[in-house]
């Protein structure tokens, strides 16, 4: 096994038992219709998810009616991606409707995609700034953004997405052999969630002056066009499925803005340290070369998800800790932050990361501990949701911590000892002189 391959192994694997020593989990109707779903596929074989309409009230989930069935609101990527967990729990008899079928299961099934794009992203940044640094770069992609507390904590499409999408950037990024078969990995991104399709198309255009590379990654293409095709021809009787009919939209400058610096939702207010992947990305973005234009394409992709979602009339994605909506532009940004990081070597520099990593971890760990998932305190204060993220005085993190006491038990600080374990296992694997071989990313 070689070196990378045995880093990546090791940030994965510590942090999915971060993730899953949490021992917090969520009920959410969104996550449980996807657990249902993936659970019909394993019981059944079909798409219905009528067998769980009788326990409806004990677990909820998201359904069109079509004719004398129920369909799930959602692409079925992440149920198929989970599918292997819930044969698993299933087979230990954990199933519907008993609730830890969705948080038990669903969260294995989360935390096991996340921590593999973890990995992902390891081995995808150590040939930019090398072993140790690209630590750094997937710890903090691992705890200091939104893949602790929400990506990792229930099965909603960002766990799948992130996970597909970083699988589609490295292999774009690590040469035109592997480039054309970033197709693959970037349609599959589309059957867990729609408006992924951007990160596909950012991942042909680079292509397009080479007509048989780019037929090429079209033909890696098929076979999720296919999945989804089927998908929906047995749900809906149409290829057309409702995903591709877009939300109610507002204003669009808001819903941008809210998403990058709202006090309650903001990408940059939680994960600070994003500012600096931002630099490097726009500095790989001037070079010249295949990786450069990688990056052009894709930091434009990242501009319309942005775009797209801060035009939903919920733009601030609903109940959750944090912001949500743009967890699949993570990879991208990690990709800018060993970008930096290989650039900035000096004392100063590690102390400006470190000023605003620090931060970004422990909003995020409030988040996966102390968070009150089930009964959504924050999101029951007297105020709008679309007022109440942009308030400073019920600042969302600080709420949840002043009103955690019920939640600070054996728990909570057997999570804390575990997380610190984690980090140290961290530091100490990023101190270990195993440099990677390899082309530096231009």
């Amino acid at each position: 096994m070689s070196r990378a391959l045995r880093g990546a192994l090791s940030v994965g694997l510590i942090a999915f038992l971060v993730y899953i020593w949490s021992l917090r989990t969520i009920v959410s109707v969104d996550s449980a219709t996807n657990v249902l779903q993936a659970y019909s596929f394993v019981r059944d074989g079909d798409v219905w998810l009528d067998e769980f309409e009788p326990t409806a009230s004990h677990i909820s989930f998201w359904s069109y009616v079509i004719g004398p069935h129920r369909v799930s609101w959602y692409e079925p990527g992440a149920a198929y991606l989970a599918t292997p967990i819930v044969a698993l729990g299933e087979a230990a008899g954990i199933e519907p409707p008993a609730v830890e079928s969705i948080t038990i299961v669903g969260k294995v099934a989360a935390a096991l995609m996340t921590a593999a794009s973890v990995a992902v992203v390891y081995l995808m940044c150590a040939g930019i700034c090398g072993h140790p640094r690209a630590v750094v770069v997937a710890a903090l992609y691992a705890f200091g953004t939104s893949s602790w507390p929400t990506s990792a904590g229930g099965l909603w499409q960002h766990a799948p997405s992130q996970l597909l999408i970083a699988l589609g950037l490295f292999a774009s990024l690590h040469g035109q052999r592997w480039g054309s078969r970033a197709g693959l990995p970037y349609a599959l991104a589309i059957t867990v969630r729609a408006p992924n399709a951007l990160f596909w198309l950012a991942g042909l255009g680079p292509l397009l002056r080479q007509p048989a590379r780019a037929l090429v990654y079209l033909g890696w293409s098929i076979a999720a066009a296919v999945l989804l095709v089927a998908y929906d021809l047995a749900a809906f009787g149409t290829p057309l499925d409702p995903y591709t009919v877009p939300p109610p939209r507002g204003n669009v400058v808001a819903g941008i803005l809210g998403n990058l610096v709202a006090p309650s939702r903001g990408l940059l207010v939680f994960s600070p340290f994003l500012v600096l992947a931002i630099v490097g990305l726009v500095h790989a973005a001037r070079r010249s070369g295949a990786r450069g234009t990688v990056v052009r394409w894709q930091i434009a992709a990242a501009f319309a998800a942005l775009a797209v979602y801060g035009s939903y009339e919920e733009w601030w994605a609903g109940f959750t800790f944090g912001n949500r909506y743009l967890a699949e532009t993570l990879p991208l940004l990690s990709v800018g932050l060993a970008v930096w990081l290989r650039l900035h070597r000096t004392r100063r520099a590690t102390l400006a990361l470190g000023i605003l990593a620090a931060p970004a971890i422990v909003l995020n760990a409030i988040g996966a501990w102390l968070y009150d998932w089930q009964n959504w305190s924050w999101e029951q204060l007297p105020w709008p949701l679309g007022d109440l993220v942009w308030r400073i005085d019920v600042w969302q993190p600080w709420w949840t911590l002043t009103h955690a006491a019920p939640r600070l038990d054996l728990v909570t600080l057997f999570s804390l000892a575990t997380a610190v374990l984690g980090a140290f296992l961290l530091f100490r694997l990023a101190r270990t002189p195993r440099p990677i071989r390899g082309r530096t990313a231009q």
